[in-house]
């Protein structure tokens, strides 16, 4: 049974979708992939990597069977080998419960049966299947220890970032929301603070020369993610490092190619009101985008150089409604980092000068490893939920199109008109804000 108010955020999705031409599985306003009716007939299938993407599952296939784990819950699922239904005449028959299948070394699980076991309120909207994963309340936070322990009164996602170097730790759990006062014990944590926005709840930890690890157990409806707080042993006594107390600063880049004259002058008229609010929250922001329109490509970079951030808005896409969110590749290509090493050191010749450019270069490109990411992936929900905008999965953009920005960049695709979205401006203040306040 479909809760009411789930099954009214379902209908709510069919309108803001409209039509589609081809069946495609869309989870919480975000494109996952396709939908396949062909390989069993009446029963809707997706790529393993799709579901695992959309709906933050983990897999393990052992003796035959497909275990699939979402937070604490987990199902299982029999595994049969098929044919390619293009390379033969009679498709397997239909059973219940539906396996998942291996099909020319790639596994296929059965969509809606995966979305009913993990409690995810799901149903066909005009050729998609669209998915809203339920949105648990958090109830509590507290240290006990060298245990912090975040408890929500239904099943969740999580993803932990440690740096037991500075002793900063960060729960994000996605979509949750609640808003508790944490019970600190300081025998083991400095500082535990809960943050909420639109894309989720976040708990900040500060244990010092400590390195976190999570795991969780579901108690009933009850969702308990234990953060376990372990020794870091260091190998040197290094000094510590000085505190930066430059106001952060944020660099927003418009392309303006293909735009016509009104739609330009509203797009920099939404760029500097961004701008003024940013700045408005302690967000020191600048707007390189008129430089490059003006020619004066030199001074856009060093613009770009020297910020903690770039996002660079495309408004080039063709349907209204949707978004794409780019951001630089995890790992880089090794045809490109060249034609990158030589826009650093024009005049690098030998080996060793192009070694040293190269190093110079991947330090610059990986030093804040993990700020766009976060950025990205924050503002894919945020422009859903904000702005309405539809936005599949992070993409990664060619490596030399956001060197510029050190790696800091994310890219932002939308129709020209997605400045007059109701909400569009507050989607990226709203995704911005947890960056600069410390908690990516």
């Amino acid at each position: 049974m479909i809760d009411p108010i789930i099954g009214r955020v379902v209908l709510t999705l069919a309108i803001i979708f409209g039509a589609a031409q081809a069946q495609t599985l869309v989870v919480d306003g975000r494109l996952a992939g396709p939908v396949d009716t062909t390989l069993v007939p009446n029963t809707a299938y997706v790529s393993l990597s799709d579901a695992q993407n959309a709906l933050g599952l983990t897999s393990l296939l052992q003796d035959g069977t497909l275990r699939l784990t979402r937070g604490a819950d987990t199902t299982d699922l029999a595994v049969v080998e098929i044919e390619d239904p293009a390379d033969t005449d009679e498709p397997p028959p239909a059973v219940d419960p539906p396996p998942a299948l291996r099909v020319d070394g790639r596994t296929f699980v059965p969509i809606r049966d995966v979305l009913t076991a993990f409690n995810v309120a799901h149903g066909d909207v005009d050729g998609r299947l669209v998915a809203v994963t339920p949105r648990a309340t958090l109830t509590s936070v507290e240290s006990a220890g060298r245990v912090v322990t975040a408890t929500f009164d239904g099943p969740v996602t999580w993803r932990l970032s440690s740096n037991p170097l500075t002793g900063r730790h960060a729960l994000f759990v996605p979509r949750a929301t609640g808003a508790v006062t944490p019970v600190q014990d300081d025998r083991t944590v400095d500082t535990l603070r809960v943050r909420r926005d639109v894309s989720g709840i976040q708990v900040d930890i500060t244990a010092t020369d400590r390195r976190a690890v999570a795991t969780a157990v579901r108690d009933g409806r009850f969702t308990r993610i234990h953060v376990l707080l372990e020794p870091h042993e260091t190998t040197t006594d290094a000094p510590p490092e000085p505190v930066d107390d430059t106001p952060y600063q944020l660099a927003l880049d418009l392309d303006t190619r293909g735009l016509s004259e009104a739609q330009m002058r509203r797009w920099e008229i939404a760029m500097t009101a961004l701008a003024r609010r940013l700045q408005a929250a302690g967000v020191r922001t600048v707007v390189s985008g008129g430089l490059q329109a003006a020619g004066n490509a030199d001074a856009r970079r060093g613009v770009l150089a020297v910020s903690d951030a770039h996002i660079w808005f495309v408004p080039s896409l063709s349907t209204p409604g949707e978004a794409r969110v780019w951001r630089l590749p995890d790992t880089l290509d090794d045809v490109a980092l060249p034609a990158v090493v030589r826009r650093a050191d024009p005049n690098a010749r030998t080996v060793r000068q192009v070694d040293a450019a190269a190093r110079t270069t991947l330090e610059r490109l990986q030093g804040d490893a993990g700020t766009d990411r976060r950025l990205a992936e924050t503002l894919t929900g945020t422009l859903f939920e904000r702005a309405g905008l539809l936005v599949g999965d992070v993409q990664q953009a060619p490596l030399p199109v956001l060197t510029e920005a050190a790696g800091r960049a994310v890219l932002i695709e939308t129709a020209p008109d997605a400045v007059r979205q109701f909400g569009f401006l507050d989607a990226i203040e709203s995704a911005v804000l947890p960056l600069v306040e410390g908690s990516f």
